[in-house]
């Protein structure tokens, strides 16, 4: 089996042809367009009136300074004191030695878990804007 190679276009001819004037649609000689009769029952309807929301003014003076408790602070103490409980539970288990440990670790690494999560719903839930 043989490869020939083909011919290949430059870059700037082929960006030629693509600007070359077209119209957009195919014109047809002696076509007219024809008008569609309006039905009888139809009226013109008025637009809906625009009805202005209130907007309140942003003054950012008026909030109270954001500390890390609001945010990036408090996730980061939340997940290191998630991973501080899951890394005793697993010491707690490693020296019990026994089966039956097992059950309440799990409770509490579920308990754990779930307190991370709502508390990052929380922090997603929150607009930024101080309470009313």
């Amino acid at each position: 089996m043989a490869v020939l190679p083909m011919p290949v276009g430059s870059p700037a001819r082929a960006s030629m042809r693509s600007r070359r004037a077209t119209s957009p649609l195919p014109a047809s000689v002696g076509h007219r367009p024809t008008r569609r009769a309006a039905p009888a029952l139809a009226t013109r309807r008025s637009p809906a009136p625009v009805v202005a929301t209130p907007v309140r003014p942003h003054r950012p003076h008026d909030r109270a300074p954001r500390t890390l408790r609001d945010g990036v602070g408090a996730l980061l103490g939340v997940f290191v004191a998630a991973t501080l409980v899951m890394v005793t539970a697993v010491i707690v288990v490693g020296s019990v030695d026994r089966l039956w440990i097992l059950a309440p670790v799990m409770l509490v690494d579920f308990a754990t878990t779930f307190g991370v999560v709502t508390y990052i719903m929380r922090l997603l839930a929150d607009d930024g804007e101080p309470p009313a």
